[in-house]
């Protein structure tokens, strides 16, 4: 698996990794360094995985080897950090001289679990201090109840935050990045209802009891209601953007501020828990856009043109493979996959 698609768990459990976080080869700490200057994106990860392998291997791990500070200061300085297609190959070693090799891996595998609850669940200590984080990988989707008993569906490739307690009468928050279908419980305190409110982005969407989808990537938010009523507001400002009524979908831009509203078939939207994708003359630009935020796959056109041609009906997304097959002969398409990437081209 190519490190641009690795999570904490993974991270962890890689020797090359594992020698960058303890200082104890400079060749894997000037590979890492570089890495990570060439995907700040994965910061996070990186910062949880480092934590972790610094817990598990003991405070005594944790400095350079002085006699290797100026090599590794030499190979440093000689990488090309700003080059987007240098990808030097790791160099795997073994590391954790005060501990059995196999010692260290059932911890950390009995670490990675308690984090990634199988690669579903995190209870996440140091990026989000104290919160409770739900996670999806790429090609997965996942259903969950919050502690209010609303359920979530959660997509791939996507995160959901929340603190674990809600006193009773306060309200109910979660923080989204990625996709997720709401089916919000009622809840009342002396006769009182209890806002439950999401936040995507600079949107928060607040809610009593109903049914919506939330789409919050690429710095755009969609919110698709099905079922009662739901307010959005500014996260910024808190100032009151729109109501909306079922059958609506708003999209709102993190870009420019810019708000569009219209009326909609929610099975659009939501098809995607029934492992169907259903698109109305939808262009293949958009369609690539989904395989690229549920698959981690880069979709490249053979020819621009191809980018502009629609597609209507319903394809099964339940797996990738079946998906490109489906693609191909709704539009007589060669889609090759390489590794990461996915070419399209017209026979």
């Amino acid at each position: 698996m190519p490190y641009n698609h690795y999570h904490v768990s993974e991270f962890v459990l890689d020797d090359s990794f594992q020698a960058y976080v303890l200082c104890t080869d400079p060749e894997a700490v000037a590979f890492w360094t570089n890495w990570l200057a060439r995907h700040p994106h994965k910061e996070n990860e990186i910062q949880e995985a480092t934590e972790l392998v610094r817990l598990l291997a003991g405070p005594k791990r944790t400095q350079p080897l002085p006699d290797k500070e100026a090599e590794l200061r030499r190979l440093i300085e000689q990488l090309p950090v700003n080059n987007s297609s240098y990808e030097p190959s790791p160099v795997r070693y073994p590391i954790f001289a005060g501990w059995q090799r196999g010692t260290f891996a059932v911890a950390a595998m009995l670490a990675v679990l308690f984090l990634a609850g199988g690669g579903w669940f995190l209870t996440q200590q140091l990026s989000h201090p104290g919160q409770t984080v739900l996670k999806t990988d790429f090609g997965q989707k996942r259903n969950f109840f919050l502690p209010d008993g609303s359920e979530v569906t959660l997509n791939a490739n996507s995160t959901l935050r929340y603190q674990p307690d809600w006193p009773e009468g306060e309200i109910r928050q979660v923080w989204l990045e990625g996709e997720a279908f709401f089916h919000v419980a009622k809840r009342q305190v002396a006769g009182k209802p209890i806002k439950f409110t999401v936040r995507a982005g600079e949107l928060a969407i607040e809610v009593l009891g109903t049914q919506f989808n939330v789409l919050n990537r690429a710095e755009r938010t969609q919110v698709v209601l099905e079922e009662g009523k739901v307010r959005l507001r500014s996260t910024e400002n808190s100032q009151l953007l729109l109501d909306m009524t079922p059958g609506e979908a708003v999209v709102y831009s993190q870009r420019n501020g810019l708000v569009s509203r219209q009326q909609t078939d929610t099975q659009l939207h939501d098809a995607w828990r029934d492992n169907r994708l259903v698109f109305d003359n939808t262009p293949l630009a958009e369609v690539a856009e989904i395989i690229e935020h549920t698959y981690g796959k880069t979709v490249t056109f053979g020819d621009a043109n191809l980018m502009s041609r629609r597609l209507t009906g319903t394809i099964p997304s339940d797996d990738l493979t079946r998906l490109t097959k489906a693609l191909s002969r709704a539009f007589d398409l060669q889609i090759t996959e390489r590794g990461d990437e996915l070419l399209i081209e017209a026979h």
